[in-house]
């Protein structure tokens, strides 16, 4: 007879029975906590920030199925700007949120608070954020550089602390103009005053600039420079809890999975996709057209600088050498106006989970950029 294998040789058989039927993906996950358990992730994100609509797009097209386990679930909540969306991050309400540069940085700096980290990057561009409007009686300049000068002495809105006050103050800074009153002030608010007269000009961010603006907005103001003319940037980024991310790894790369399917139909399938996005936009904000929506993404600025490269969307995605560079520069910012006490933190980007999610949908950054097209070109009927 045969001799039996013995214990040890059983055990290392099946050892390597399971090694090969894991490979294959036929190994059955245990109870025990392998396998993909459900998530509940609170996403803040900001309809109002034309810069962060691949958030728009990943809830309205439910992108997120596509990539965390069965059963998960993802709650929406608005921030009409930033900083309400970090405030609740640092509250332990959101898991995650869609942000622009300024209030992800000052949010980072909170670590006796929370820990939250930057992920990556919803947008690049110089023609988001960075944006200047007079009221609409003001006079034509024959340039950017005299639409600023002239208002040298007047009455100016924007909101503090956010990625238009860092391009407000530099822009001002370099041609020595000194407004009368500099008010702090939300985009509803601004928005109201500029259609009120209260104003004479106002530094504030799409697709709100569009709504007052002359082209296809309400016409109570007037698009006369954007960061564009000043080589100046502006960002969104994607900003996740540490804790979270420590607990809940693949859930985090899976959402970035899904911010990546919606960079990449922003940026093509013109114009079918920019139809979607500008209905999407609609849907989720208040108050606004659907033509203005296309044009915050695919329009075409007025006027500004002809020499300078103008980026109204860009899906950039990586934080590169490039964008950390304007993260740090922007951090200066807030550290010499007092806002932040201490610099951004070395380790509040974290790339791996981007690498993961780059490589696991076998894309490069960056993934294209809008086109724009006059107003007169509008596609959507």
């Amino acid at each position: 007879m045969q001799d039996r294998p013995s214990r040890t040789a059983l055990v290392w058989r099946l050892g390597v029975c399971s090694i090969l039927l894991g490979a294959l993906g036929l190994m059955p996950r245990s109870a025990t906590g392998d396998a993909p358990q459900p998530v509940h992730i609170v996403v803040g994100y900001q309809p109002y920030y034309a810069g962060a609509w691949s958030a728009v797009v990943v809830k309205e097209r439910e992108l997120w199925k596509k990539y965390l386990p069965p059963g998960s679930t993802v709650d929406w909540e608005v921030g009409l700007q930033g900083s309400v969306i970090t405030n609740n991050m640092l509250g332990g309400k959101f898991q995650m949120g869609y942000v622009g540069d300024m209030p992800a940085i000052v949010a980072t700096t909170k670590r006796s608070q929370a820990d939250i980290r930057i992920l990556s990057v919803t947008s690049f561009n110089n023609q988001q954020c960075d944006l200047f409007v007079v009221r609409p009686d003001a006079p034509e300049f024959k340039t950017p550089l005299d639409a600023i000068k002239w208002m040298d002495g007047k009455k100016v809105a924007v909101p503090k602390g956010s990625c238009t006050e860092r391009f407000a103050q530099e822009v001002f800074k370099r041609a020595n103009v000194r407004p009368a009153e500099y008010l702090n002030e939300s985009i509803e608010v601004i928005t109201t005053n500029l259609r009120a007269g209260n104003l004479d000009a106002a530094v504030f961010w799409e697709p709100n600039v569009t709504h007052v603006g002359q082209i296809v907005g309400n016409k109570t103001a007037r698009l006369v420079s954007t960061g564009a003319d000043w080589d100046q940037h502006d960002t969104g980024v994607i900003l996740v809890t540490k804790d979270f991310l420590d607990a809940n790894r693949a859930a985090v790369v899976g959402m970035l999975k899904a911010d990546i399917d919606a960079q990449q139909f922003i940026v093509s399938g013109y114009p079918k996709n920019a139809c979607d996005v500008a209905g999407y936009a609609v849907s989720d904000t208040t108050g606004y057209e659907k033509k203005e929506m296309w044009y915050a993404l695919y329009g075409k600025p007025p006027g500004g600088d002809p020499k300078a490269h103008a980026v109204r969307f860009q899906a950039h995605l990586v934080l590169d050498e490039p964008v950390r560079a304007f993260l740090k520069s922007a951090s200066d910012f807030l550290q010499n106006a007092n806002i932040i006490g201490s610099p951004m933190p070395g380790d509040a980007i974290v790339e791996d989970p981007l690498r993961d999610a780059m490589r696991e949908l076998k894309v490069k950054a960056p993934l294209g950029e809008t086109q724009t097209h006059l107003a007169s070109e509008y596609p959507c009927g």
